[in-house]
């Protein structure tokens, strides 16, 4: 009996099914093997690729908000370097003139009354200066006086005081020196400035997710340079805070406040959301006494210097492109093309649409007619 059941167990372990049990353990080896592939493959994809965000529903976020500086205990206070620096537009290593660093230089964030202190280096081989373009303030020295010029290895303290009551909204900062302005703006030399307060008459709208959008094209030679003589029509780089075509985040039902600011030199942009409306609740720095809709796929112009400050509800899920088109200024104008500025993904759980504000809740305007 004893012979019969070490005879039927060694009967049955020369009998593995699909390698399970195998007593040389090739068919486990093989199993291990194409467990270990598959791993190395998933995380092969994951690099290689935007990977799926956490509800599976779509590419990761790329977009990215400029770096932001804000006023403490009622002052902004802060360095802006101008020198060369060499950087990225897309797949285009370019030198250039730029602040601090960067193709997209910090974001000032201000409130009405603050005093804002910047020390402006000159590192470059050109003059320069700077102009807070839009605010309510004085043209006198050291404020924002746009006849200072300061001379390369120079440096400049500016203070600039806001008055108790300036209006809430999106300005922007950028150099302001006759014959070279266009130049230096196209090479990057801008960024935005934000008063605080836009949003406080409206409670249902705090704490919603703000996003700051930079249109600023530059131009490239064939030696990664920005060209010294600007042709406002030639082909150029169409980029939202320095990249190209980021991807955005929204939630079906979610509301965000875009930032929209048009601070390069020459572009104008006939913007297009396509499946869902934009909501202007401020233009050029001033809050309106009620909302302007954009109704889905209708175009807006935003031409030079030009700020909207919007609301944007997500959609239906899906993809859906924030565009600019073609535009022509007219027979002895310019030419401009357009581009997708980003592409927005609606996707992950449905949120119900926050109530948009309604006219009573904006403050009234001043009667500039009087």
């Amino acid at each position: 009996m004893e012979e019969s059941k070490s005879a039927g167990m060694a009967g049955k372990a020369t009998e593995p099914k699909s390698g399970v049990g195998d007593p040389n353990g090739d068919g486990i080896i093989k199993i291990r093997a194409l467990l270990g592939l598959v791993l190395v493959l998933a995380f092969a994809l994951s690099s290689c690729f935007d990977f799926f965000d956490d509800d599976g529903g779509g590419k990761k976020e790329t977009f990215q908000n400029p770096e932001e500086i804000s006023s403490v205990n009622g002052v902004l206070d802060t360095t802006l370097v101008v020198d060369f620096a060499e950087f990225r537009i897309g797949n285009r290593r370019v030198t250039a003139r730029v602040y601090n660093g960067s193709f997209t230089p910090p974001t000032f964030r201000v409130f009405p009354g603050d005093l804002i202190r910047i020390r402006l280096e000159n590192l470059i081989d050109q003059m320069t200066s700077l102009h807070t373009h839009g605010l309510n303030v004085s043209p006198l020295s050291p404020g924002d006086n746009i006849f200072i010029m300061i001379t390369p290895n120079a440096a400049f303290n500016y203070e600039i005081q806001l008055p108790n009551e300036h209006p809430e909204g999106t300005f922007y900062y950028h150099p302001h020196l006759y014959g070279l302005t266009e130049f230096q703006i196209m090479s990057g030399m801008s960024g935005t400035l934000i008063v605080e307060g836009l949003l406080d008459p409206f409670p249902q709208l705090q704490g919603i997710r703000e996003l700051v959008m930079n249109l600023k094209d530059i131009q490239i030679d064939s030696d990664g340079q920005v060209p010294v003589e600007i042709d406002p029509g030639a082909p150029t780089h169409i980029t939202l805070n320095g990249q190209i075509n980021p991807r955005i985040r929204i939630r079906p039902g979610e509301t965000q406040l875009w930032r929209i600011a048009n601070i390069g030199a020459d572009h104008y942009y006939p913007l297009v959301l396509e499946g869902m409306p934009m909501y202007i609740i401020a233009r050029d720095g001033n809050r309106q006494n009620q909302l302007v809709t954009i109704p889905p796929g209708q175009t807006f112009l935003l031409p030079v210097s030009s700020r909207i400050d919007v609301l944007v509800q997500g959609g239906p899920k899906g993809t859906y492109r924030f565009r600019t088109l073609p535009f022509n200024t007219g027979p002895v104008g310019d030419s401009y093309d357009g581009a997708t500025l980003a592409t927005l993904d609606s996707r992950g759980s449905s949120e119900d649409p926050i109530p948009l504000p309604d006219p009573s809740q904006f403050p009234p305007l001043e009667n500039l007619c009087n």
